[in-house]
């Protein structure tokens, strides 16, 4: 067996979480003490306890190391400590589209029309660049990504657009924890065939672009319903808005590019992401407006500057639990061992996995719909653009993250980082009848039936008597 490389990744601080996994800030020294600074993703337990998402998991996020594009978050190691798996990726200086957009909100503002367009034509290069990319032997990976939506888009404070999670996010939507009919994703992000529970391919891509753009420019939700399982029926149908009232400085051309890549029928669609950023930068340069990384880099300064002011109150508890969750972190890490290095599949705990089959990949059928269950694993920690979907789960446990284990750890005595979970709904099947109350109804049915009968005999025996 491998030996863990000790003390290969620091940790330096804990700078996100969700639903699926923790983030760190790190670093990485090499033999000649060289330091780089990196991103460390702790998967949650919760995940890893089920072989099959392991399989995936680990099956796609190896085909992530294939990816090596500007627009593509590079991932540099994926291993295995203490039950769970870190993945070790470029660390990016920025934020992600969903906090630029609640920050350009909270001010009154939008993005201007030529920037958005210049982060959706980003994002298609980073996808055409996964969608055609070839393995070792020349044969296509069909990577699709499967959750683009604005948490997975970094910008950079130099401006530049990446796209993150390709390998986590697919296999935690093709994960079937419990029954056939179970739809994952962020709803409002889902193409209709997603919603559909319908197989996807890289137009599934094309049209979460789509939505990112529209909403870029109109500086609000495209599919947002009331409830969750009106966002997916409003998602099915696809029917677009107009831009117009939104947004005055789009022009009518724009709209027709949108509303191609916003097809209900993926056949409608732009045939590749290339082909749509193309058609971004032909329209672009016909207006006569010029945009580049440039300008995104001012805006990202203006934006990180004042996140980054001082606050005036500084929780010195807080600050001590971060600096405890830092340690417990490091402790684990120090066990890490790279996939490279293991011997073999065995020390993946996938002995027990069960072989995945065509149903496993592709998903439940659009006829297993009148009843279905939802449970989306990637939840958000606050609202996008107003009120979030909240992420309906169905036999989904949430094993406790680490800060989660520090404040069952403490006794009380520091205070935990709060954490906000979305509020946790059941959309529960009609019963079905019981089969006593089923039994029940036929008698009836047939005792009114032979009254009916006897009925329709003496009526005809007392005309023939008369």
């Amino acid at each position: 067996m491998a030996q863990p490389a000790l003390q290969r990744y620091q940790v330096t601080e804990r700078i996100d979480a969700g639903g699926m996994a923790e983030v760190f800030k790190g670093k990485v020294t090499s033999l000649k003490g060289f330091e780089k600074q990196v991103a460390i993703k702790r998967i949650l337990p919760s995940l890893t306890k089920d072989p099959r998402f392991v399989r995936m998991f680990l099956d796609e996020a190896k085909l992530s190391l294939y990816l090596n594009h500007t627009n593509i978050v590079q991932v540099f190691d994926i291993g295995q400590a203490d039950g769970t798996y870190f993945i070790v990726m470029e660390f990016v200086d920025g934020s992600n589209l969903k906090n630029v957009l609640n920050a350009l909100a909270v001010k009154g503002r939008r993005l201007p029309v030529e920037m958005s367009l210049f982060i959706a034509m980003e994002v298609c290069k980073g996808l055409a660049h996964a969608h055609e990319k070839l393995g070792p032997e020349g044969q296509p990976l069909q990577v699709v990504h499967r959750d683009i939506s604005p948490p997975n888009i970094l910008v950079s404070r130099n401006g530049e657009v990446k796209i993150t999670d390709f390998g986590l996010a697919k296999a935690v939507i093709q994960l079937e924890h419990t029954d056939p009919g179970i739809v994952k994703g962020k709803f409002g992000y889902l193409s209709p065939e997603a919603a559909w529970g319908q197989p996807v391919d890289l137009r599934t891509d094309i049209f979460a672009v789509g939505i990112l753009l529209w909403e870029m420019l109109a500086g609000k939700r495209l599919f947002l319903g009331k409830t969750d399982l009106k966002t997916l029926e409003i998602v099915r149908e696809a029917v677009i808005p107009p831009l117009a009232p939104h947004n005055p400085e789009v022009h009518p051309e724009l709209e027709r590019i949108l509303h191609r890549a916003l097809a209900q029928d993926k056949e409608h669609r732009y045939a590749s992401a290339q082909a749509f950023g193309q058609e971004l930068t032909r329209f672009l340069f016909s207006r006569g407006r010029s945009v580049t990384s440039y300008d995104l880099s001012a805006l990202m300064g203006e934006m990180l500057d004042d996140k980054d002011a001082p606050s005036p109150v500084q929780d010195k508890e807080a600050s001590k639990n971060v600096d405890v969750i830092n340690v417990l972190i490091q402790n684990e890490i120090q066990k890490f061992i790279s996939l490279e290095e293991m011997a073999d599949l065995n020390e993946l705990n996938l002995v027990a996995a069960k072989p995945l089959t065509v149903d496993d990949l592709e998903g439940p059928s659009a006829t297993s719909f009148p009843t279905f269950g939802f449970e989306d694993p990637r939840t958000w920690s606050d609202d996008t653009l107003g009120e979030e979907e909240a992420a309906l789960e169905l036999d989904l446990t949430h094993s406790p993250s680490v800060s989660d284990q520090l404040q069952a750890n403490n006794s009380g005595r520091v205070a935990p980082i709060e954490r906000r979970r979305p509020p946790v709904a059941i959309v529960e099947p009609e019963p079905e009848p019981a089969e006593e109350t089923s039994k029940a109804a036929w008698l009836i049915f047939i005792v009114l039936l032979v009254l009916v009968i006897v009925g329709l005999v003496a009526l005809i025996a007392l005309f023939l008597t008369t």
